[in-house]
């Protein structure tokens, strides 16, 4: 119990010391247009890898997916780590697993140069998906970007990969 609570009392610490919250561009905008993807030939989709951070919510790490399309240029990252630091009671929630979180959409050089910036390395490992795998993954992550899809809870402590 003790370890508990010392835990508990170390992590608020952290978290009450943070100044930022992961952000999300495009998310915050409420939508993402994606052109031409009609070809799944055209995409390249990986799986994002990067270092822990110096934040609380970044000390395992990260993990997001890229979409790079050839056809029109476009190079988008699913993150489902995003969420509001500004939320009511945020930290409470955050320490008893009560915090929603949401899939967030940003441009690949955002992403890298808010990770970059902590210091973070990012590896990127592309799957080896065939035409007909990637564009069910693109729907997927589509579907799961929809408004009322987005949000979910997550338990930081329990439920952390």
């Amino acid at each position: 119990m003790k370890s508990r609570l010392a835990a508990f009392f170390t992590l608020l610490f952290i978290a009450l010391s943070s100044a930022y919250a992961q952000k999300s561009d495009l998310a915050a905008q409420g939508n993402v247009t994606i052109h031409g993807f009609s070809d799944p030939d055209s995409l390249q989709i990986s799986l994002l890898t990067c270092s822990p951070g110096p934040e609380v919510y970044a000390l395992y790490g990260h993990t997001a997916i890229r979409v790079q399309n050839s056809n029109s240029k476009s190079d988008l990252v699913f993150n489902y780590g995003s969420f509001n630091m500004s939320e009511p009671n945020f930290i409470l929630k955050f320490m008893l697993g009560l915090l929603d979180y949401e899939l967030g959409v940003s441009t690949f050089e955002r992403f890298y140069l808010h990770y970059t910036n902590d210091g973070c390395d990012i590896t990127q490992q592309e799957l080896n998906l065939t035409p007909d795998e990637k564009a069910k993954m693109l729907y997927m992550l589509l579907e799961n970007y929809l408004p009322q899809n987005r949000g979910y809870r997550y338990n930081f402590l329990y439920d952390n990969c």
